[in-house]
């Protein structure tokens, strides 16, 4: 080991010496042996530290509630009218599974956020008959179903963007097969 002297000053009767320590090893040591291998950074050698993830931005369902035996009135899955008389709202209408979809998430993930199937369609095969009806009211059969209310978490590890909270909240409904509800309108 040697001290090479940076700079000697003397201040107030003590000296002050800046320097480096140089260490060298013997030249038989070195000489025609090959560098020692750099140290071992793999995840097997040094699991404390996790993987960061790719760059990027991602979505998921969270906050999911369900109501079930909703009924759904935006989509009249049938109707009749007759004024004095009955009508009958006959099987086989189909009410369609809506899901809100925001950007940044698919209709099939939202689906499997709320495990629930993304299918279009349920085939209600019920039929409902009117009791008399007045003139201008109409006998509409709307799908009972679950109702799925969520929001959309989107978590950033983009350098400058990092973070997480919610995007979106969106709203869901699958209909029961086989059920509906007949009402006047």
């Amino acid at each position: 080991m040697k001290f090479k002297n940076r700079m000697v000053s003397v201040l107030g009767g003590v000296a002050i010496i800046a320097g480096s320590v140089v260490m060298s090893a013997p030249a038989h040591a070195t000489e025609g042996a090959p560098p020692s291998p750099a140290p071992d950074t793999s995840s097997a050698q040094n699991d404390s530290v996790p993987a960061r993830p790719p760059y990027g931005t991602t979505y998921r369902v969270t906050d999911v509630s369900s109501t079930p035996q909703w009924i759904d009135y935006t989509q009249a899955i049938g109707s009749c009218s007759s004024a004095g008389g009955t009508c009958t709202i006959a099987k086989g209408h189909t009410a369609t599974t809506t899901i809100e979809v925001s950007t940044g998430i698919t209709r099939g993930e939202i689906a499997a956020g709320l495990g629930i199937s993304a299918s279009e369609s349920v085939t209600v095969d019920v039929s409902c008959s009117s009791p008399v009806l007045k003139p201008g009211e109409t006998w509409t059969a709307y799908p009972r179903g679950t109702r799925y209310d969520y929001a959309i978490m989107m978590t950033s590890n983009v350098p400058g963007h990092e973070g997480a909270g919610i995007s979106a909240y969106g709203k869901a409904f699958i209909a029961n097969a086989n059920d509906m509800v007949c009402q006047i309108r």
